[in-house]
Formats: C-alpha cells, structure tokens, sequence
C-alpha cells in the first residue's frame, strides 16, 4: 500500500483518522495497529521485524529504567544497540557488502541473497513518526540522565 493508493485514501487512512477522534483513551494502541497493518501490507514478515526491533527497544528502556547498576545498565544499552544497528545493517548493506567480498575474492565466499529492503527501516519507531535513530536514543537516554519510565500500551 502506497500513500496515493486508493485503498489507503479511500479506506484506510480514514478509518484510522476515525478510530483516533473517536478514541482518544486508545490513540496509542489504535496507532501502533495502522503502523503495523501499513507495513505489513506489503510483506507480512517484516512486521516480524518490526515487532522484534520494538519489543528490544521497549524491554531494554524498561530494565534500564528499572537497574540501579551502572554496568547492566551499560550491557542493555550496548545490545539494544547492537541488535539495531544490525537488522539495519544487515538489511542495508548485506548485499553490498558480499557481492564486494567476492568481486575482491573472485569466488563466491558470501551468499548472495536478493534481499528486498523493508520499506522504511530506517523511520519505524515506538511511535508512529519516530524514525530508527531516535529509538536508539531513546535507549541511550533511559541509561543517561533523562531516564523516563517507558509506556507501552498499558500501564506497567
């Protein structure tokens, strides 16, 4: 689904525009369901990489928030950003980066996949407009001094 498809202005950017005035309590949950059917409208499997990335991000805020150890603090913080600079790197450069090694090797040392890079991975967020490098941050902050409690759908 595209942004000038006619299934997205004619069903679903209003339905999603009336379930958000309608239920203000449930804009969070009502955005967080239109991210997830408008990215999966294209490949449903990239909302399995879509809910990985957030389910990461939102368990590391939490126990960063949660420890008062500086050092588990520090390790949630490193493989949160591990595991996202990752998936973004993997999707990103992984082609490029075999088809070089084995022009450089003249042999086939990586696989080269055909890879379709999901659309938007680096824009997905927590939240409907926060693009990748803010939920980062938002992983570092919880471990600096900006800590907030991380929301989620309810209420921890």
């Amino acid at each position: 689904m595209l942004f000038n498809d006619t299934i997205f202005l004619l069903w679903f950017l209003p339905v999603v525009l009336l379930l958000y005035g309608c239920f203000p309590a449930k804009r969070t949950p009502i955005l967080l369901a239109a991210n997830y059917v408008f990215y999966g409208w294209w490949n449903v499997w990239f909302c399995l990489l879509m809910l990985t990335s957030t389910t990461v991000d939102y368990l590391a805020g939490k126990y960063i928030f949660q420890s008062q150890n500086d050092a588990r603090r520090k390790i949630l913080l490193l493989c949160s950003l591990c595991i996202n600079l990752s998936l973004l790197g993997f999707f990103k450069y992984f082609g490029l980066l075999s088809e070089t090694i084995n022009a450089l090797a003249s042999a086939a040392w990586l696989p080269t996949w055909n890879i379709v890079l999901p659309v938007g991975i680096s824009f997905y967020g927590k939240k409907w407009s926060e693009p990748k490098l803010i939920e980062i941050a938002y992983s570092y902050e919880q471990k600096t001094k900006h800590r907030k409690k991380p929301e989620f759908l309810v209420s921890d």
